[in-house]
């Protein structure tokens, strides 16, 4: 008990003696910096549609918090390493600040002078623009400016950007395909004197066309640009028999004693269920995982593709032991104005035709040059003339028009579309989709792009 008073006593002595000194006996501190940083709540504007089925902006809320804040004490510098979102509304926008000694705010006039005026926590400040805090020490000798600078996404992440990649050395070949290999695109056709040929570049960027290599081993009046590639190797007919080649540039027959119309190439190669399709002479879908040894698995349904055939396979969402592999090509007969459709489980049996249905318009056309790829987990196809992206989110069932307006605006990508230099344009082409999501489109009147859904892209 006495400890306790002596403890109270002690206590009320400290405190009278704290209060007797004067103000001007406290040491003011030189020091002058923001130390923390932080941004409150904003709104991010975005197109949707109303109940009224009618284009409407909207808008959701997001927390500053999403978005950690650097303070570089060397350059005096206050930003955002990950950009926030595409039509983030920053101009009324509460921030937090914590800082020694005494902290301003620049503003401006209204004759366009500026005036540093006392930061309150209370007031809303326009992030939309670089702001400048100053930090002044409590004896006032130091003093530093900041700049404060958000870092936005100034276009859509949905939207897709395109540019010419580098043609140094591209030698634009007739009769193309291309392929993926080790990150590098291989191009085949045949040259200026209708010798096969092909040539090869990097992925990467900056980085150049490899000189064209003629190919040997292959009768070029029996050129034949159905070539593939499967595990490792690439594969090409002629005259109905299949060769092969580990280079590209030296081809022998296969050893396979099978005869074949159409090998069917997947646009995809980290899903193929490990066995390798195609259509053989003798009426059959056969498939090998060999590529020597090949197994009848159907009889050619009548209404099955012949020609620019495209293949995806992929997993199921709700069981990704299940894979899922849409087929899409053209029939010889010039009166189909749809493109073929065909499916499979790989729990199934045969291939299915998606039939068209009297409720379902959305079908995809019949376009020149059709190729399909899987991007961004759904379904596009295009062709020549490049005058849509035709994006199907039920695989394959129903396929709409990227380039148009539709209901479904918030689940359609209508982002999705060519650069204008290539709109309208009959020139034939072959295209492949890289390891970084990147498209590339490579044309016979010598042109090539790269491009892609600018959040996907690497």
């Amino acid at each position: 008990m006495k400890f306790r008073k002596g403890l109270l006593v002690l206590m009320a002595a400290t405190t009278l003696f704290t209060s007797c000194l004067k103000e001007t006996d406290r040491v003011l501190e030189p020091f002058a910096a923001i130390t923390n940083f932080s941004v409150g709540n904003f709104k991010v504007w975005y197109h949707d549609i109303n109940i009224h089925g009618r284009d409407t902006l909207i808008s959701r809320l997001e927390s500053g918090n999403m978005y950690p804040m650097t303070i570089d004490q060397h350059k005096y510098k206050i930003y955002n390493i990950d950009s926030i979102s595409y039509g983030a509304k920053l101009d009324r926008v509460l921030i937090t600040v914590e800082s020694t000694g005494y902290l301003y705010i620049r503003k401006n006039r209204a004759d366009g002078t500026t005036i540093d005026s006392i930061w309150s926590s209370g007031d809303s400040v326009d992030l939309s623009k670089p702001v400048t805090l100053i930090a002044v020490s409590e004896d006032l000798k130091h003093k530093r400016e900041y700049e404060v600078k958000l870092n936005v996404h100034k276009i859509h992440p949905d939207s897709v950007t395109w540019s010419k990649a580098d043609t140094v050395g591209y030698k634009a070949l007739k009769e193309q395909a291309s392929v993926i290999k080790n990150d590098s695109i291989f191009l085949f056709g045949k040259d200026e004197s209708g010798v096969p040929a092909f040539i090869a570049r990097s992925i990467e960027k900056n980085t150049e066309w490899a000189a064209p290599v003629q190919i040997a081993g292959i009768d070029s009046e029996k050129w034949n640009n159905n070539i593939i590639l499967y595990n490792g190797g690439f594969y090409m007919l002629q005259d109905d028999v299949l060769y092969t080649s580990a280079n590209g540039k030296d081809w022998t027959a296969s050893s396979t004693t099978e005869r074949f119309k159409y090998l069917i190439s997947t646009s995809n190669s980290e899903y193929s269920e490990g066995v390798c399709w195609a259509l053989n002479t003798t009426g059959k879908i056969v498939k090998s995982a060999d590529m020597v040894n090949w197994e009848a698995y159907q009889d050619i349904p009548e209404s099955f593709p012949t020609k620019n055939i495209s293949l995806c396979c992929y997993p199921l969402k709700s069981n990704p032991q299940i894979l899922r592999t849409v087929l899409v090509g053209l029939k010889d007969d010039a009166l189909f104005s749809k493109a073929s459709v065909w499916t499979r489980l790989s729990t199934d049996g045969e291939w299915t035709e998606i039939t068209p249905s009297s409720t379902n318009d959305k079908l995809l056309p019949a376009k020149g040059g059709l190729t399909m790829m899987y991007y961004d987990k759904d379904l596009y196809a295009f062709g020549n003339g490049f005058n849509a992206f035709y994006q199907s989110k039920d695989n394959g069932i129903t396929w709409r028009d990227c380039s148009l307006f539709n209901n479904e605006y918030s689940s359609w990508n209508i982002y999705m579309k060519f650069p204008v230099e290539l709109n309208n344009k009959l020139t034939k082409f072959s295209s492949v989709t890289d390891s970084n999501n990147v498209i590339w489109i490579m044309t016979e009147s010598g042109q090539v792009w790269r491009g892609g859904i600018n959040r996907l892209m690497k």
